[in-house]
């Protein structure tokens, strides 16, 4: 009656433990973790993303943006992915986007787009003595903090004009009005919603516990979104940047470099392929960007010969350094260009001579 106990209680904890595995090859793929994994994403070519009126498109080269591309890791494979890849990242999700809905993330990401093309056309037309005005209309809400007592008030994509009725113009403004301000205290907003102007009153909230939301915590007090100034730039120039679902503000410089290009004498790119990034504001200065590592991947894949990338010029300033430091990492033979402004670069492909 002994006999077959053994071999029963081998199958069945063979059994269990096949029932364990698959319970845990399940939870690897349903349960979310808090990760993000960003990787080299791609280099494309601007000359068709990009028509200027009354320019020319003859290019014996190219200019091309680069991107970094990102992946939700959903679950345990993902994340293990991002891990064993050598030229990925895993990020936390508060490194990405801190405290953002996906849609609030979303749509932050298009309106630094939208404002990188007519900080581009700004610069560029600017460089090039051409006509061009710009307009700062106000400060858009990006995102709202849940706990926001301007949740019930404020709306994403709502412009704020005033506070306590002192015309606010820019971010900065924004952040300045608020600076001696108290949490608790209460401030008059006036702002635009569909083209409507309306008056609110709302209470300021505590930003301490919101340190890593950057620009949204830099006062004690503040409304609790996150802003972002809304520019126009007017010009006779009909000019047309066509990005698709590239969001994000770090194509800018390019995208003057570009403007420039087709609006110049001569082809600038003299035959080589030329990749780049950087933020760009109205007068023409380059700004830090993220995942600089990335795009000179995605940029030595494309077989690029230069790469711009923004000068380090703050102590915090790391483009620069990481730029030469992965570009020695991968062994490639591009190179590396710093820039602090447009018409450095400019200037820098002046001095080119002719693609061999």
């Amino acid at each position: 009656m002994t006999g077959p106990q053994p071999q029963f209680r081998r199958k069945l904890g063979l059994q269990i433990s096949g029932v364990c595995i698959a319970i845990l090859l399940i939870l690897g793929a349903v349960v979310p973790l808090p990760y993000f994994v960003e990787y080299p994403g791609s280099a494309e070519s601007l000359q068709p993303i990009i028509t200027v009126e009354g320019g020319h498109k003859i290019e014996k080269g190219t200019f091309m943006l680069t991107t970094v591309s990102m992946l939700r890791a959903s679950n345990v494979y993902y994340f293990l992915y991002g891990l064993a890849q050598s030229n990925s990242e895993v990020k936390k999700k508060s490194e990405v986007d801190p405290g953002m809905s996906e849609a609030d993330y979303h749509y932050t990401q298009q309106y630094m787009m939208d404002s990188a093309k007519q900080n581009a056309v700004a610069s560029a037309l600017s460089y090039l003595g051409k006509p061009v005005t710009v307009r700062y209309l106000g400060v858009e809400v990006l995102s709202i903090l849940p706990d926001s007592h301007a949740k019930s008030v404020l709306k994403t994509g709502d412009i704020i004009q005033s506070i306590n009725h002192y015309p606010i113009q820019t971010s900065e403004q924004l952040l300045q009005a608020l600076k001696n301000k108290k949490p608790g205290a209460k401030v008059t907003l006036t702002f635009e919603r569909n083209h409507t102007v309306q008056d609110a009153q709302v209470q300021l909230m505590n930003l301490q516990n919101h340190q890593e939301n950057g620009p949204v915590a830099a006062n004690k007090a503040g409304l609790g979104i996150t802003p972002g100034t809304v520019i126009k730039t007017e010009t006779p120039y009909q000019i047309q940047i066509k990005t698709g679902n590239i969001g994000g503000p770090s194509a800018g410089f390019m995208f003057a470099v570009e403007i420039v290009n087709q609006l110049a004498d001569r082809d600038l790119t003299k035959g080589y392929r030329i990749a780049g990034t950087g933020t760009i504001d109205p007068s023409g200065h380059i700004g830090q960007i993220g995942g600089i590592e990335h795009k000179i991947v995605a940029a030595d894949r494309e077989h690029a010969d230069i790469f711009f990338v923004p000068k380090d010029i703050r102590k915090t300033d790391t483009n620069e350094k990481k730029a030469i430091a992965e570009a020695k990492a991968i062994g490639t033979k591009m190179k590396i260009v710093p820039v602090r402004t447009l018409a450095d670069a400019i200037e820098y492909l002046k001095q080119l001579p002719e693609h061999p």
